[in-house]
C-alpha cells in the first residue's frame, strides 16, 4: 500500500503541461486521459485515471498518507535516463524538479540506450520512460505489457504483479466483443489505481500529401495503402 501511494503521489506531482509544451512542442503528442489511446474504440468506455492530473496539494496528502509527512523519510528515486542529449536531460531536470516540488529527492542517472535496455530487462531501472506501438487495434495488445507472466526480461519492464489482473485480461482475451466492457473497465481501473506506469501522452504523427494526390484516407497500421491513390490535376 505505502508503495502505491507514492506512485500516485508521483503521478499527481509530474509536470504534464510542461511536458507538452517543451518536450512534445505542444504538437506531437496527445495528452492521455488514461492508459488506452482514444483511437481504440473501447477507450472510451473505460475510466479516466484520477491520478493523471498535476495537483502537488494532492501528492503531498498521499505521502503524508503512506508516511513521509512533506517527503521526510521517503526514499530516493531514481529516474534512468534512455539517452545524454539535451532532451534526455531536459527530461531529467524537470522531473527532478517537479518531485522537488513535492520533497522527494531524484537521482537522474543518463544511459546510452544499450544500457538503459540492459537495465530494464535486469529489473534493475526503477523509474523509466518507455513507450508502446500498438501491433493490432485491441487493447488487449497494450494491457499485456502488465501481465504478471511478461515480467523482465519480458514486456512488463515495470514488474507489475497483480493475480487479479492477470485474471482478468486471461478472461478478456477470450470474450466476444460485446462481453468484454465489464472486464476491460476493471483491468484499466486496477492499473489506475496501481500505477505500475504513469499514462503521460500519446505520440502523433504528421504525413504530408500533395493536393494533386487523390484517395488517401491514413489511418494508424497502413499509413500508405497506395492501392486507392490516384494522380489528380496538378
Amino acid at each position: 500500500r505505502q508503495r502505491r501511494l507514492l506512485r500516485q503521489a508521483v503521478a499527481l506531482a509530474f509536470p504534464y503541461e510542461r511536458w507538452h509544451r517543451v518536450i512534445r512542442n505542444g504538437s506531437w503528442g496527445l495528452p492521455a486521459r488514461g492508459f488506452l489511446p482514444p483511437a481504440l474504440p473501447d477507450a472510451a468506455d473505460t475510466a479516466d485515471c484520477p491520478y493523471r492530473r498535476e495537483d502537488h496539494e494532492a501528492a503531498r496528502a498521499k505521502l503524508a498518507e503512506a508516511g513521509w509527512p512533506a517527503g521526510r523519510g521517503a526514499p530516493q528515486l531514481k529516474l534512468d535516463l534512455g539517452g545524454t542529449d539535451p532532451v534526455n536531460l531536459a527530461i531529467g531536470e524537470m522531473f527532478r524538479e517537479a518531485m522537488a516540488e513535492i520533497g522527494l529527492e531524484v537521482l537522474v542517472v543518463p544511459n546510452s540506450w544499450a544500457e538503459l535496455s540492459t537495465k530494464m530487462r535486469n529489473g534493475e531501472a526503477q523509474i523509466f520512460l518507455r513507450a508502446w506501438t500498438l501491433d493490432w487495434a485491441d487493447p488487449v495488445n497494450l494491457l499485456e505489457i502488465f501481465h504478471g507472466a511478461h515480467l523482465a526480461p519480458g514486456i512488463n519492464r515495470c514488474n507489475y504483479v497483480d493475480p487479479g489482473y492477470d485474471r482478468d485480461l486471461d478472461a478478456l482475451r477470450n470474450q466476444p466483443a460485446e462481453l468484454r466492457g465489464p472486464l476491460l473497465a476493471r483491468a484499466v481501473e486496477r492499473l489506475n489505481e496501481d500505477l505500475p506506469a504513469i499514462p503521460i501522452d500519446h505520440r502523433k504523427g504528421y504525413l504530408l500529401v500533395q493536393p494533386w494526390l487523390l484517395g488517401v484516407q491514413v489511418h494508424p497500421f497502413d499509413p500508405f495503402p497506395c492501392k486507392y491513390y490516384a494522380l489528380g490535376p496538378r
